[in-house]
């Protein structure tokens, strides 16, 4: 699963941090970096950003963030030593700094408040930084444009080049299906990129070019059902080959076959070959009326393992997932699923806490915000409420698949509190449609009260007891760790 930095709770500090200090670094009575070494990095230090929106590679969790990062911290310690460098005499400095206060009081509700409304994609981000080499300073610009007009030309023509070598790039069977290539045009877009860096205009609308044209490079091939933001993400239906998928940001929440024999067959992280499948064939709980809670709806593949005299309830928090799951141009699972469904809407800490004790058979972890599970559904209060909802026998499933977080530990930790009984699967073999890569490797944990309630899923190959990690504590609803479960190298 690929991860949106965006989705680890409280990484948000970082980025405040930086902001804040290129203030005292930019206003401090002797600089600690002088603003023309500021101007000169920061094309160095955004291309990186730039260039990976373009290609979206697939990188390390440090590297993508260290690549964030500095283009976010040279773009305000520029902007902000603009500021410092433009601050009029003291006489005005009152009006001055409220000017500044208005501008970030109007930004920030431009973006918490409008950008929402406005975009249904994350657009907003990469207009800061288009707009940021739009007004990057260069002192006599202008005035040399008009004694020398033919540098303007000349600039227009460096940018035409750029642009070309993007079309290239994204050409059918041309310069991008050879790596060499590949890397070619993209040095001669850097080096074309830094001799324009000079020219505000044509620099920061090559920017916004590079920043834009990956959007249609990667989906060039695909078609968008639906693209729709809510509070909690942008999340797009969309159709690649036959096949429908759902994803939130960029992570895949779903996919569906097309072929009328094949639609309801769950695939995913979800087939039948994998940990869930083999879950819902070997636990010893099978009663014939069985109550199934599922905390996170997706795309709804996961009611296809329930059969027509059972009743399955979703929680889900996100109101736009329900109208994509539920409209049968995107996906059928929800309406053609064997079992009798429900969903509610809301935060599953509070609405599952309204069921009634002892109400379901299994309930089932799925609950993802881009590929984070939420921390509050995984402390040790948020599963004693799960247990005390869990009729005798019954078990709950967690879903943890994640590049970049590894919650065994976790869960561990928390079985072992509460006396539980827990095994681990991770789903290394993925035979069905594993050339068209619509069924994952993905990572499964179960808990019950007692072993025996596993029956016998304990003897397949892939499940296991997870390990017990020296110094992991436990969570709960006042203390948690993420730092400590993200693998920052992978």
């Amino acid at each position: 699963m690929t991860t949106d930095i965006a989705a680890i709770p409280l990484l948000w500090v970082v980025p405040l941090a930086l902001y804040l200090l290129t203030f005292v670094v930019s206003f401090a009575r002797r600089p600690i970096l002088p603003h023309k070494w500021v101007l000169i990095a920061h094309p160095v230090l955004i291309l990186p950003l730039a260039l990976w929106f373009y290609w979206f590679y697939e990188l390390s969790l440090s590297t993508l963030f260290g690549i964030h990062l500095l283009a976010f911290f040279v773009t305000a310690l520029m902007c902000h030593g603009e500021l410092s460098r433009t601050r009029p005499h003291t006489d005005y400095l009152t009006d001055f700094y409220l000017w500044i206060s208005l501008g970030g009081v109007f930004g920030g509700a431009f973006n918490a408040l409008l950008a929402p409304l406005i975009f249904n994609d994350i657009i907003e981000y990469r207009l800061a930084f288009i707009f940021a080499c739009l007004l990057i300073p260069a002192r006599q610009y202008w005035r040399q444009i008009a004694q020398r007009p033919w540098h303007l030309v000349n600039a227009g023509l460096h940018s035409v080049l750029i642009v070309g070598v993007l079309l290239l790039l994204m050409g059918e069977g041309n310069i991008q299906s050879t790596a060499l290539a590949g890397l070619a045009g993209t040095i001669a877009i850097v080096l074309l990129v830094l001799k324009l860096s000079g020219h505000p205009v044509w620099y920061g609308l090559v920017l916004a070019v590079i920043f834009s044209a990956g959007a249609f490079y990667h989906q060039e091939n695909n078609t968008i059902l639906f693209q729709g933001r809510s509070y909690f993400g942008v999340h797009k239906a969309m159709r690649v080959g036959s096949y429908h998928k759902l994803y939130h940001g960029t992570t895949i929440h779903g996919i569906q076959h097309q072929d009328y024999d094949l639609e309801l067959e769950p695939i995913a992280y979800y087939s039948r070959e994998g940990p869930l499948g083999q879950m819902f064939d070997h636990l010893a709980l099978r009663p014939k009326h069985r109550r199934v809670a599922i905390i996170g709806l997706g795309s709804g593949a996961i009611a296809c393992y329930g059969r027509r005299n059972e009743r399955w309830t979703f929680f889900e928090i996100d109101p736009l997932v329900k109208k994509i799951a539920t409209n049968n141009h995107y996906f059928t699972y929800m309406q053609n699923c064997p079992p009798a469904k429900e969903i509610v809407i809301g935060d599953a800490r509070l609405t599952l806490k309204r069921a009634p004790a002892h109400a379901f058979d299994i309930i089932i972890l799925d609950a993802f915000t881009s590929d984070a599970i939420p921390i509050h559904l995984l402390t040790h209060e948020a599963i004693q409420l799960y247990l005390s909802k869990l009729r005798p026998g019954g078990v709950v499933i967690f879903h943890i698949s994640n590049r970049h977080i590894n919650l065994s530990p976790v869960l561990r930790e928390i079985a072992d509190k509460l006396g539980l009984a827990i095994l681990a699967a991770y789903d290394y073999d993925t035979p069905q449609y594993y050339e068209e890569g619509m069924i994952f490797e993905s990572k499964w944990m179960v808990m019950a009260r007692k072993s025996t309630e596993f029956g016998n899923l304990a003897n397949g190959p892939m499940w296991e007891v997870p390990k017990k990690v020296h110094g992991t504590r436990l969570w709960t609803d006042d203390y948690s760790d993420l730092f400590n479960t993200i693998s920052w190298f992978q």
